[in-house]
């Protein structure tokens, strides 16, 4: 079965009402967040600043779900901050260019849920950019039979100019006030056209929690930046090579990046590895099909298979032709859809 697809059009509170009429289907809740007023003030004074669209979102959310105002803003605005994951999660991105054209691959690796907390959302916000995104429905507890609370979270974004951006997880304890990095990656798809104009966006915007973005658009450009929330890096591809896994590849930001304090069994180290061998000394003969061939490798660490985390999906990105292929159930009878934008 493919993952579902939902289409969201208006301006930004009437995609707001929409999401919060399917969450009010789902039995969501926001009576049990409880509410920071000092971190919302500030968050809020954020959003007012750089995103104040999505504060019409999140009203439309509130209205469409029958739900109270101000603890929805808190949830969205505050949660990120307020809470401490307890997962470690592993995703792979990868970009090389090659004589046959410039690749992206991607998986998505994430604690084991039912496939329907997964959509792929076609967003056409009136004046922005329309974009797709895939989305997961984060609970917080993958072993929960009914879900209390969870917003939908963009984890991976392409716009209609051809413009990808995704995230891996960043491990740091910094924080400060700023957008959500979810937030963040839906103002990249709906104002950006090029990875240069992504990074021009860090350069003027704080993002409260640290994460990592990989992001490529249709000529070719890539870039990773390296978010530890206190100072961020802009990592380029070396010979025409770009690889970002679970940990900090700056040597400055790699002082504060907790991955093996946390996990000391982590694989994102073997991950990189095996990837970086893999792409060497292919820059003149790497193909499209080469992409899924590495990152569906089942018996590879890169194809994630865990109690703890498994890969959820995997993206094949020919960012030039923008051709878009997305693989799910990867260990099981496969399937593929073409995504087109």
């Amino acid at each position: 079965m493919a993952m579902k697809s939902r289409r969201l059009s208006g301006n930004h509170y009437e995609i707001g009402l929409q999401l919060g009429r399917r969450y009010k289907k789902k039995g969501l809740s926001v009576n049990a967040f409880k509410i920071n007023e000092e971190c919302l003030a500030k968050q809020l004074k954020v959003y007012r600043k750089y995103f104040p669209d999505y504060l019409e979102e999140i009203k439309g959310i509130a209205d469409g779900g029958g739900f109270n105002g101000k603890k929805t803003q808190s949830a969205l605005l505050t949660g990120e901050i307020s809470s401490i994951r307890k997962h470690h999660p592993a995703c792979t991105i990868f970009g090389i260019k090659s004589n046959k054209g410039v690749f992206v691959g991607r998986n998505y690796d994430w604690s084991p849920q039912p496939t329907d907390y997964a959509e792929i959302q076609t967003r056409h916000t009136a004046g922005y950019y329309g974009y797709k995104a895939i989305c997961d429905l984060y609970t917080g507890d993958t072993n929960q039979k009914k879900i209390n609370f969870g917003f939908f979270e963009h984890l991976d974004i392409i716009n209609e100019k051809g413009l990808f951006a995704g995230v891996t997880y960043a491990y740091c304890n910094n924080w400060q006030y700023g957008l959500v990095w979810k937030d963040f990656l839906q103002l990249i798809a709906e104002t950006c056209a090029t990875t240069k104009q992504a990074i021009e966006l860090f350069n003027k915007i704080p993002c409260c929690i640290p994460k990592n973005f990989f992001i490529a658009d249709k000529n070719g450009d890539m870039a990773i930046i390296e978010h530890a929330v206190k100072d961020f890096k802009v990592i380029y591809p070396n010979e025409d090579i770009l690889i970002q896994t679970t940990h900090y590849l700056d040597s400055n930001l790699s002082k504060v990046d907790l991955v093996l304090a946390k996990n000391p069994k982590h694989t994102t180290y073997k991950r990189y590895s095996e990837i970086l061998e893999k792409l060497t000394n292919r820059t003149s003969f790497f193909y499209f099909e080469d992409i899924i061939k590495i990152l569906g490798d089942t018996s590879s660490c890169v194809c994630q298979n865990m109690v703890n985390a498994k890969t959820v999906w995997a993206w094949a990105l020919d960012m030039k032709k923008r051709k878009y292929y997305l693989y799910t159930n990867l260990f099981g009878k496969r399937k593929v859809e073409h995504i087109r934008i």
